[in-house]
């Protein structure tokens, strides 16, 4: 007899790094948010540039829909990624987990790391080889993502690491990251 339990699966497949398809935050594919937490998502992208407006990091927090007990949305998952200027913390807003595991990612160099909880949150940060590079993803507890966490973390962060450790350019940036100057609007007269 075998174990009829089954094998949890991610909602967030495999990577191929794929253009298809839509990306509201550079880089971040919508469908494999969407396949991790549904389709009534919102995405907030933000950005940080440096002194002469080239793009240096990128951040992009996604809400699931207000829950009937607290009446408000609720983070589901966050995204970092950009250079290692002195000062950043790949790590920082992450949900805090206890149970670190690492990763690679075949045909890129680096190191990734993954830390999970029993309640549902986690956190997987990949450092590319070059170590001024990194791309990190958050899973916050309770707000009903769908697959096995672990996996989902690890796949979504290895799905942008070509644009991260590999120069690509990012769908939703006009140049890779750090050559992409962000425009300022021109004034209306």
């Amino acid at each position: 007899m075998s174990d009829p339990t089954p094998t949890p699966t991610a909602a967030v497949v495999a990577p191929t790094a794929s253009l298809d398809g839509q990306f509201t935050c550079p880089g971040v594919p919508d469908d494999a948010v969407i396949a991790m937490f549904g389709p009534s998502v919102s995405f907030l992208p933000r950005f940080s540039t440096n002194k002469d407006d080239y793009v240096t990091h990128l951040f992009c927090t996604v809400l699931v829909p207000p829950s009937q007990s607290s009446g408000r949305s609720d983070m589901a998952l966050t995204t970092r990624w950009g250079r290692l200027d002195e000062g950043i913390n790949p790590w920082a807003d992450a949900y805090d987990a206890p149970i670190e595991d690492t990763f690679t990612v075949e045909g890129i160099g680096g190191t990734g790391t993954v830390y999970t909880s029993t309640e549902g949150g986690g956190a997987a940060s990949f450092t590319c080889e070059d170590n001024y590079h990194y791309v990190t993803v958050s899973v916050y507890p309770g707000t009903g993502m769908r697959g096995d966490l672990k996996a989902n973390l690890i796949n979504l962060a290895t799905s942008m690491t070509p644009w991260v450790c590999q120069g690509h350019t990012a769908p939703g940036l006009p140049a890779p990251i750090g050559q992409a100057q962000w425009p300022h609007p021109t004034p209306t007269p």
